[in-house]
């Protein structure tokens, strides 16, 4: 279809390997690990004895108050259930200081993202050309 002007979203894409969904959740646990222990550690002495002695079996936290944990859990219950941008979008979520934690994850999420996203609009064109 070289009328196809969302086919050239896939250039930049082209040059590089992207992560299969599998992947992007295979390399999830151990960022998130990386990051509740920054954020234990960022959070204080205590904090940081309790994630070391009972892992993530503990939180402290208000009434109502979203954690680092409650959005790390779900990107990775959004990320199970095939949702990459749900997942993206908890990611982002995250405190700023846990950003760089993700970065390179962030990145080839956003690539697989923008790949299966321009590859459905293409079937989709496709199908509705095929149709009278």
């Amino acid at each position: 279809m070289p009328g196809y002007q969302a086919s050239g979203r896939l250039a930049p894409l082209a040059t590089d390997p992207i992560p299969t969904l599998s992947d992007l959740s295979g390399t999830l646990p151990e960022l998130t690990d990386r990051a509740l222990d920054q954020d234990a550690r960022a959070a204080g002495t205590g904090n940081s004895w309790m994630r070391q002695v009972f892992g993530d079996g503990i939180q402290v936290r208000r009434d109502g108050e979203l954690t680092t944990t409650d959005h790390l859990r779900g990107a990775e219950t959004a990320l199970a259930a095939g949702d990459l941008g749900t997942a993206i979008e908890q990611i982002r979520a995250l405190d700023a200081d846990l950003q760089p934690v993700f970065t390179d994850w962030l990145n080839n999420a956003d690539n697989r993202l923008m790949l299966e996203q321009t590859l459905e609009a293409l079937r989709l064109t496709m199908i509705a050309e095929e149709r009278p």
